[in-house]
Order: C-alpha cells, then structure tokens, then sequence
C-alpha cells in the first residue's frame, strides 16, 4: 500500500529532456531552522527564488527530483512552478503540474486555484483559466486579476 499521494503518481510526465545547469536537492542549502519566535515557516524547498532564478528546466527537474524523494510539494511550491511555466509559454508542462496539483488535492487552496487561472490565461487558455476561476471555493484581489489579466492577453 502507497504511504503517501505521491507513491501513487506516475513517474513519467509530459516534460521535455531537460538538462541541469542548478543545483539538486541535495546540493541545496539547508533552510534557516525558524525562530522561536519565528510567525513564518520556513520557504519551501521549490520556492519562488528558485523558479525566477533557474531555468524553467532546472525547475521542472528539482520537482521532479522532490516526487522522486519523497517530498511532499505544498500549496506554496505549486504556483511558483506554475509562474514558471506560464513565462516560457510552456503549456503542456503546466498541464502536467497541474495533473499533479490534482492527484494531491491542492487545486481548491486559493493560492494554487491563482496560480493555475493565471498560468492558463498566460498560456492562451482562457476558458480553462475561466473553468478553474469559476470553481474556486475562496477568491481574492489576486485571484480577480490573474482572470482579468488572463482576458487581456
């Protein structure tokens, strides 16, 4: 029996042969341990600073690498990867992050819901991004604007 979601996904995704020029997971550094009095945790591992920093291979292969350990991706890690699909136009890598996001069940966080109207708008997709705005459980100025902007490409 699979001890979590991601035992449960396929390993094969639509994504083209990327080849690395970032660090991997285990050449990451360590995330600064919280303070006690610390109100924010820790960035997630695949955060935004990665995705805008790193080509959007380096990312596709660090998530990847993240599934293939075990890694738990959270609602946070999700719309970065997101972000970086829908600046290099790359729709049918997003659409596999969003079969993921899907298979996990963090579409209906509003972060992610965000993320993905937004990557489906960049990406020309409207009535996707329209679809996934409409079935939103929470929306919020951000959420709002990704539809509009989503419009106006």
């Amino acid at each position: 029996m699979p001890s979590s979601v991601l035992d449960t996904l396929p390993r094969h995704f639509p994504f083209p042969h990327f080849a690395r020029t970032a660090p991997t997971i285990a050449e990451l550094p360590p995330s600064p341990s919280p303070s006690p009095n610390a109100s924010v945790a820790a960035p997630p591992l695949l955060g935004a600073g990665y995705c805008e920093n790193c080509s959007l291979g380096d990312t596709i292969l660090l998530f990847r690498e993240m599934q293939l350990s075990d890694v738990r991706p959270d609602d946070y890690t999700f719309p970065s990867i997101l972000k970086s699909c829908a600046n290099k136009l790359a729709l049918r890598s997003g659409q596999g992050i969003h079969c993921v996001i899907v298979k996990v069940g963090c579409e209906v966080c509003v972060f992610v819901g965000t993320g993905l109207t937004d990557f489906y708008g960049k990406c020309g997709e409207i009535e996707s991004a329209r679809h996934l705005f409409d079935r939103m459980p929470d929306r919020n100025v951000v959420s709002c604007t990704a539809i509009i902007v989503g419009y106006a490409v």
